[in-house]
Protein backbone atom coordinates (compact mmCIF):
# COMPACT_ATOMS: atom_id res chain seq x y z
CA UNK A 1 0.00 0.00 0.00
CA UNK A 2 2.79 2.58 0.90
CA UNK A 3 4.28 1.65 -2.92
CA UNK A 4 1.28 3.40 -4.03
CA UNK A 5 0.11 5.86 -2.10
CA UNK A 6 3.25 7.52 -1.45
CA UNK A 7 2.79 9.12 -5.23
CA UNK A 8 -0.47 10.60 -4.18
CA UNK A 9 1.91 13.10 -2.19
CA UNK A 10 2.88 15.74 -4.26
CA UNK A 11 5.08 17.70 -2.36
CA UNK A 12 8.31 16.04 -2.45
CA UNK A 13 9.39 17.17 1.14
CA UNK A 14 5.87 15.94 2.32
CA UNK A 15 6.37 12.70 0.36
CA UNK A 16 10.36 11.92 2.68
CA UNK A 17 8.80 12.77 5.94
CA UNK A 18 5.78 10.99 5.80
CA UNK A 19 8.25 7.74 4.18
CA UNK A 20 10.12 8.60 7.16
CA UNK A 21 7.65 8.54 9.03
CA UNK A 22 6.59 4.90 8.11
CA UNK A 23 10.00 3.90 8.54
CA UNK A 24 10.43 4.88 12.20
CA UNK A 25 7.42 3.17 12.98
CA UNK A 26 7.56 0.04 11.39
CA UNK A 27 11.64 -0.25 11.52
CA UNK A 28 13.11 1.81 14.20
CA UNK A 29 10.55 1.24 16.64
CA UNK A 30 9.21 5.11 17.17
CA UNK A 31 6.20 6.32 17.95
CA UNK A 32 3.75 8.30 15.43
CA UNK A 33 0.77 9.47 17.69
CA UNK A 34 -2.27 10.73 16.12
CA UNK A 35 -1.72 14.30 17.81
CA UNK A 36 1.40 14.39 16.33
CA UNK A 37 0.11 13.70 12.86
CA UNK A 38 -2.86 16.29 13.25
CA UNK A 39 0.20 18.37 14.51
CA UNK A 40 2.32 18.12 11.36
CA UNK A 41 -1.23 18.67 9.01
CA UNK A 42 -1.99 22.17 11.13
CA UNK A 43 1.77 23.49 10.41
CA UNK A 44 0.88 22.22 6.76
CA UNK A 45 -1.78 23.93 6.27
CA UNK A 46 0.07 27.01 7.99
CA UNK A 47 2.79 26.99 5.91
CA UNK A 48 0.62 26.63 2.76
CA UNK A 49 -1.63 29.49 3.78
CA UNK A 50 1.26 32.36 4.30
CA UNK A 51 3.20 31.41 1.20
CA UNK A 52 -0.64 31.83 -0.58
CA UNK A 53 -1.15 35.41 1.06
CA UNK A 54 2.68 36.12 0.23
CA UNK A 55 3.54 36.47 3.80
CA UNK A 56 7.45 35.21 3.12
CA UNK A 57 8.32 35.60 7.47
CA UNK A 58 5.26 33.79 8.28
CA UNK A 59 6.09 30.98 5.57
CA UNK A 60 9.89 30.65 6.70
CA UNK A 61 8.92 30.13 10.52
CA UNK A 62 6.20 27.31 9.63
CA UNK A 63 9.04 25.65 7.49
CA UNK A 64 11.75 25.90 10.90
CA UNK A 65 8.39 24.39 13.23
CA UNK A 66 7.83 22.19 10.22
CA UNK A 67 11.38 21.22 9.66
CA UNK A 68 11.48 20.58 13.91
CA UNK A 69 8.47 18.47 13.78
CA UNK A 70 10.86 16.24 11.62
CA UNK A 71 13.47 15.87 13.73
Amino acid sequence: MDGYWKWCIRDEKDREFVLDKIEGVRKRGEKWTEEEHRAWVEKRAEERSAVESGTEEEGRKVEEDKEELRN
